[in-house]
C-alpha cells in the first residue's frame, strides 16, 4: 500500500487544484480512495467495485448517506478523472487475480509495468 501513497497525494493536490471538492473535504476523499484500494483485488469492472464497496459501507451502518456518497465521488473522480479509466465499465483484460482471490504474480506483474508505462508517457514533455 506504501506504492500508492506518491499517487494518493498527487491525487489530493489534482483535487484541491481543479476544486474538484471543498478544501476540507479532500483529505476524506484521498482516506476513501486508499480504504479503496487495501480492499482484495476483483477482476470485476470498476463500477462493480466501487457499488459493492459503497454498498459494504452501508451494510456497516456506520456511515451517513453523506459519507457513503463522498466516497463514491472520491472514487470517480479518482479512476475516471484522474487515472482516466476510459473503461469503468468494463471488465479489465488481464486476470491478475482468479475466481478464489489468488493473484497471478505474471498478470500482476504486466498490469503493473502497463500502468507506468502509461504513467510515464503521460509525463514526457512533447
Amino acid at each position: 500500500m506504501r506504492d500508492a501513497e506518491p499517487t494518493l497525494q498527487q491525487f489530493g493536490e489534482f483535487l484541491l487544484k481543479g476544486r474538484l471538492v471543498k478544501e476540507s473535504a479532500a483529505p476524506y476523499c484521498v482516506r476513501w480512495v486508499r480504504r479503496f484500494l487495501e480492499a482484495p483485488a476483483s477482476n470485476d469492472p470498476l463500477a462493480d467495485q466501487v457499488r459493492c464497496f459503497c454498498e459494504g459501507l452501508e451494510r456497516t451502518g456506520t456511515h451517513q448517506d453523506w459519507q457513503i456518497q463522498q466516497a463514491e465521488q472520491a472514487l470517480r473522480i479518482f479512476f475516471i478523472n484522474f487515472q482516466k479509466h476510459a473503461d469503468w465499465h468494463t471488465r479489465p483484460a488481464a486476470t491478475a487475480v482468479d475466481a478464489q482471490g489468488q493473484v497471478n504474480p505474471l498478470a500482476a506483474f504486466e498490469m503493473m509495468r502497463e500502468r507506468l508505462r502509461t504513467r510515464v508517457g503521460s509525463h514526457v514533455n512533447p
